[in-house]
């Protein structure tokens, strides 16, 4: 009996996985180019000296037009560099600003705090946001924002993790839900 459970859910569970890749690769209709909208890009950074510099290169070279894009960087009480690299980096980036959470929400702590803070002063009509462990793809910010249309209400992404044996490939599926 409890192999048999066994083998159905996980059955079940790589079914699901199959069908998400499957659906992964629909072409969805896009807007044109010149119609994308004003974007915001909010980061929230907590202690990332490690990870923000890699992070802030990837979206400075993001392949997007400039007066149409704002990267809101949250530096969520940092307690080591991540302020002095964030600073440093974007001193002369005009699409760039950085802020510290200062505002509460009720029942809101924490990464969540930091990125309602960060949509509190963006000026997009859509906001993008990611890890400041992340490195973004050129594309990611004109892919994402090309899915909009006037019955689009939410897009969703996935980030695709680097993996060096099997184990770390089925942890990739994983994250994707």
């Amino acid at each position: 009996m409890f192999e048999t459970l066994f083998i159905i859910i996980i059955s079940a569970y790589f079914i699901q996985a199959f069908l998400l890749s499957v659906g992964a690769k629909k072409k969805f209709s896009k807007i044109n180019e010149d119609e994308l909208p004003k974007a915001t890009v909010i980061v929230a950074a907590r202690n990332e000296e490690n990870n923000i510099k890699n992070c802030l290169i990837s979206l400075s070279e993001l392949n997007y037009p400039a007066d149409k894009l704002e990267i809101i960087i949250v530096n969520d009480h940092s307690e080591d560099n991540t302020e002095k690299i964030i600073k440093e980096f974007i001193s002369d980036k005009p699409n760039f600003k950085t802020i510290k959470p200062i505002k509460e929400f009720k029942n809101v702590v924490g990464k969540a705090r930091a990125i309602a803070n960060g949509i509190e002063i963006a000026n997009g009509e859509i906001i993008l946001t990611t890890d400041a462990d992340c490195i973004v793809n050129p594309d990611w910010a004109k892919t994402m924002a090309s899915y909009y249309t006037k019955d689009v209400g939410m897009v969703c992404g996935y980030t695709n993790q680097k993996y060096k044996n099997i184990f770390e490939a089925v942890q990739d599926i994983d994250f994707i839900y």
